[in-house]
């Protein structure tokens, strides 16, 4: 805070607030499990979706729709790396 009492950063509280309280980081729709980032499992397809468990993982492939986004999110990955390190040779 500065002299005045106004804090000068306010999203740091929100992000002080989410690293040590936790946050629902679960992208499977209706989740409301809380906690650290650190502790969800990233879906080792497209490493961007996040879940709580082998449960909303499953649910989130199968109703979810995560499905026909998951190939598409990892094939642009593959295409944008390759044509990148295409240009350096390696």
């Amino acid at each position: 805070m500065r002299k005045g009492g106004h804090d000068i950063f306010p999203e740091l509280g929100c992000l002080r607030f989410q690293a040590t309280q936790g946050s629902q980081y679960c992208v499977n729709d209706g989740c409301e499990v809380v906690g650290l980032l650190k502790d969800f499992r990233v879906c080792p397809q497209c490493k961007t979706a996040r879940y709580c468990g082998a449960a909303c993982q499953q649910q989130d492939w199968t109703t979810g729709g995560h499905k026909a986004t998951c190939g598409t999110v990892a094939s642009k990955v593959t295409r944008n790396r390759d044509s990148i390190f295409g240009v350096f040779g390696a």
